[in-house]
């Protein structure tokens, strides 16, 4: 047996083997295959999610960027960087912070991202572009960071935000061995400054000049520039001449050389331009080495909030939707876009050809200035999203938002949105898809149910029959009827196959924080839970009779039926409640089994 010699057992009586034997029986059974039934089956580690694609987009200034990489752009969505290929729409998700991002910068010829959180906890992330790695954590002020900048070459990073005493103060580090074997970053200075700071920028370098990098920034009547000499910030103001009074709210620079090859063309270049936005519809010209105010242009009749600045061409962005190109002269708007709102975000591509453009409605379009085609490119809520559903037919799903919206996605695709409902007078609190037509059932603030059709964006029904919010949905398993509970604590059900007349309403309670309803495969219970303290409630489908009432040790926040007829329940105690019940005994419990999921 395998190659080894058999020793005989001692002829002499013994109660046991030698202890050669018992090492040699014992290596044999180490080598020898274990039978299936004698091995305990180690547990499969539980299953991971993958996240595949974020939808939506944080729609305030300053979030959105075109990388230098030609194929690449960067958003916030949260507290989450999202950096997407624009012509697959490919994902790559960078986690780490802890609350909302409010601040991206990059670096143009260094692949640096930096990223500010908002909040009491004020922290600065430094990331290598192309792994994903966070490089650094920077943490100089102490809360209401709002304007990050990364210099050209990636060494300085600068941040404005609040002290300990709510001061404005601006902090400049050394990042210039962020990424080296033996990270390193180093705080040049922080100055607390009584001028208000909106945004702030890297002046680019001018024709390879060795110099420290020269900052500047723009907020209320002030345009001031930044320097560090011996160690310390200095600043110098701009005179605005008669022009107080007004939020500069954006600035821009003449873009660098895209290639040294481009650099070694043009050994004359012309001085850098630099342009500010005001919120009184006007651009400032400003030469920003001779530090000098040069012209003033009224472009627009309301606030520019976003201003870009390309090769030969200027583009605009204003609080009354329009998105305008101009030529450097300024003399007329040689292309205009109206937008779905307020543009509050502009970048445009390395080689000056495209632009992306943000408003803050959500949605980010590509606009194509060969072609003047303007592309959606990404859509998302503006406030609270309360409820989701999935298309029992269809990779799609349906959200419910507080931004007076009810939005259709695609899971699949490079544009996920497919059909958009605005109510702006109400907030969408609950949704549920028909079990068989291509149909949205929702429910909002005001008590009001209201189905569209999907397919032709049509309003199929509208009845307001609760007098609090409608918190759940649910329609029968044969599409017979629909059941509303709200939060006065009423039921309805309604005739699905009579434009939805109401037919049926029950009063469980005078209030229901978090209501939440399921139907049985049979259509023949109806389980309500948030409705009476601590309990599920059961009801006949048909009639809404109450049959009997399962307590529980806290209030059910979701109902699920699953196989048979056993009912998951979610509570607000971390619980994962199943309830089975009896065969032809609708609402006996035959019996409950409490498990914590916490």
């Amino acid at each position: 047996a395998q190659g080894e010699d058999v020793v005989a057992a001692p002829t002499s009586p013994s109660l046991s083997a030698s202890p050669s034997t018992v090492e040699r029986r014992r290596r044999r059974a180490s080598l020898a295959p274990r039978s299936a039934a004698g091995t305990a089956a180690l547990p499969s580690p539980p299953a991971r999610l993958h996240l595949r694609r974020a939808v939506g987009w944080t729609a305030e200034p300053g979030l959105l960027l075109w990388l230098p990489e030609p194929e690449l752009i960067a958003y916030a969505v949260g507290a989450a960087l999202v950096v997407q290929r624009v012509d697959t729409s490919e994902q790559r998700h960078l986690f780490g912070h802890t609350a909302p991002i409010c601040a991206l910068a990059t670096a143009a010829a260094a692949p640096l991202l930096a990223t500010a959180q908002e909040g009491p906890l004020a922290i600065v992330r430094l990331w290598e572009r192309r792994s994903g790695a966070c490089l650094a954590l920077l943490q100089q002020h102490a809360c209401d960071m709002h304007a990050l900048a990364l210099s050209h070459d990636g060494t300085r990073l600068a941040a404005v935000g609040k002290d300990h005493r709510a001061r404005q103060m601006l902090a400049l580090w050394d990042i210039s061995a962020a990424d080296a074997p033996v990270p390193a970053v180093e705080l040049v200075d922080a100055k607390v400054t009584l001028h208000h700071v909106r945004r702030l920028a890297f002046v680019p370098p001018a024709g390879g000049s060795a110099e420290e990098p020269q900052l500047a920034s723009c907020g209320f009547e002030s345009v001031r520039f930044w320097r560090v000499k011996r160690g310390k910030l200095h600043c110098c103001g701009l005179p605005l001449q008669h022009h107080e009074g007004e939020m500069l709210l954006d600035l821009a620079f003449d873009p660098p050389p895209a290639s040294p090859d481009e650099e070694a063309a043009a050994p004359e270049r012309p001085p850098v331009r630099m342009l500010v936005s005001s919120s009184g519809g006007k651009l400032f010209q400003v030469d920003p080495l001779a530090r000098r105010l040069e012209y003033v242009f009224a472009l627009h009749d309301g606030p520019i909030d976003a201003l870009a600045l390309g090769r030969g061409f200027a583009v605009t962005g204003g609080a009354d939707g329009k998105l305008c190109a101009w030529r450097l002269d300024f003399g007329a708007c040689w292309l205009e876009r109206e937008m779905e709102g307020p543009v509050v975000a502009l970048s445009p591509s390395p080689d000056g050809l495209k632009l992306l453009a943000g408003t803050r409605r959500g949605a980010v379009g590509l606009l194509d200035f060969a072609s003047g085609q303007l592309a959606p490119l990404l859509r998302a809520h503006t406030d609270f999203i309360c409820a989701v559903a999935s298309d029992p037919h269809n990779r799609e799903l349906a959200t419910a938002s507080c931004d007076g919206t009810v939005r259709v996605w695609e899971l699949d695709g490079a544009a996920p949105q497919l059909v958009e409902f605005e109510v702006p007078a109400g907030c969408a609190r609950s949704v549920a898809y028909h079990p068989a037509d291509y149909s949205l059932a929702c429910g909002f603030d005001d008590g009001t149910v209201r189905v569209f059709d999907i397919g032709s964006t049509s309003l199929l029904a509208e009845h307001r029959q609760h007098r609090g919010r409608v918190l759940a949905l649910a329609h029968a398993h044969g599409a017979r009827r629909l059941f509303s509970a709200a939060s006065d604590g009423s039921l309805v059900a309604y005739d699905s196959a009579h434009e939805y007349q109401p037919c049926r309403s029950h009063a469980a309670s005078p209030g229901a924080d978090s209501p939440c309803l399921a139907v049985s495969a049979d259509d023949t219970l109806l389980v309500a839970g948030g409705l009476q303290a601590s309990a599920l409630l059961l009801l006949d489908a048909a009639s809404l009779l109450p049959l009997a009432a399962v307590p529980l040790g806290s209030d059910a926040t979701a109902l699920a039926f699953g196989a048979g007829r056993a009912l998951y329940a979610a509570t607000a105690g971390c619980e994962l409640i199943c309830v089975t019940f009896a065969d032809g005994e609708d609402g006996a419990a035959a019996s409950a089994t409490v498990r914590s999921v916490a």
